[in-house]
């Protein structure tokens, strides 16, 4: 690496700030130009609109490297109307081009990386500070007796994002309540601001389905032994057809039945 007329152009804090972010590349559209070894690293996908070319730019704390495949304009292919884009064409060693950075030219770093780095240990980045990370931890501005728009203002001028948060409260719709949270917070991070919608509502009664109707239970003494009724109850010993005889003394028997074992006296 030359040393010569260089300079550092940002704080060291920033710049691991960078790899942090680049990182995360490598866990999405990055992730076909993953070094193998488990090497720390970072990097960025680049494609045209027309798919004309792709790239893949990327780096570990040991060793950077860029990779590109584009279409060439000199072959008869590419000529006339016809499109220059590299995507879907199966190259002469059976490739098939997708046209994207990451999986095209990702898997032409991938392999010329591995080599570069081959036998060498691998190496973390430095982790950004939080500060980096997350922000610097600033004050919110106090709002107590603003109104919504002059909280508003206050709170975007000193760093923060706000959005409208809707209670309910006593006071009139539109009342501004104050900011959450309070205290302080991370640059950049939003601030709800409070507004009131009126007081709550009473809520509505709570639907009670009516109980299941249920079988009156019968007379606990109808089902007793004894008291059930002869679904055939006798006929009255006088109506019509009766051959034990009637009132008229007519009959084979009379008109009086004599208890069993008994003959009727002659």
């Amino acid at each position: 690496m030359p040393t010569g007329n260089c300079k550092r152009v940002m704080p060291q804090k920033v710049a691991d700030g960078v790899n942090s972010v680049l990182s995360g590349v490598m866990d999405a559209t990055g992730m076909p130009a993953t070094i193998p070894g488990g090497y720390p690293q970072a990097g960025k996908t680049g494609t045209t609109d027309a798919h004309e070319a792709a790239w893949f730019d990327g780096y570990t704390p040991q060793a950077a490297g860029v990779a590109m495949i584009a279409a060439d304009g000199s072959n008869p292919y590419f000529r006339g109307d016809k499109s220059r884009s590299i995507k879907g064409i199966r190259t002469s060693t059976g490739v098939y081009l997708n046209g994207s950075g990451g999986s095209d030219a990702g898997k032409i770093y991938r392999a010329a990386m591995a080599g570069a780095l081959k036998d060498k240990p691998p190496t973390d980045f430095v982790s950004p500070p939080d500060e980096i990370r997350y922000g610097k931890l600033i004050q919110i501005p106090n709002t107590d007796g603003m109104t919504y728009s002059q909280a508003k203002a206050a709170i975007r001028k000193a760093g923060f994002r706000t959005k409208m948060w809707r209670v309910w409260d006593d006071s009139e719709p539109g009342t501004y309540l104050g900011s959450d949270p309070e205290g302080k917070a991370h640059s950049g991070e939003a601030v709800a601001l409070k507004v009131s919608k009126g007081p709550e509502p009473a809520p509505e009664p709570a639907y009670a389905p009516p109980p299941p109707q249920q079988n009156q239970p019968n007379n606990p003494g109808d089902n007793q032994p004894g008291n059930r009724q002869n679904p055939n109850p006798p006929r009255d010993q006088n109506q019509p057809g009766d051959n034990t005889g009637g009132s008229n003394g007519r009959g084979h028997g009379g008109g009086q039945q004599n208890p069993p074992g008994t003959t009727r006296p002659r």
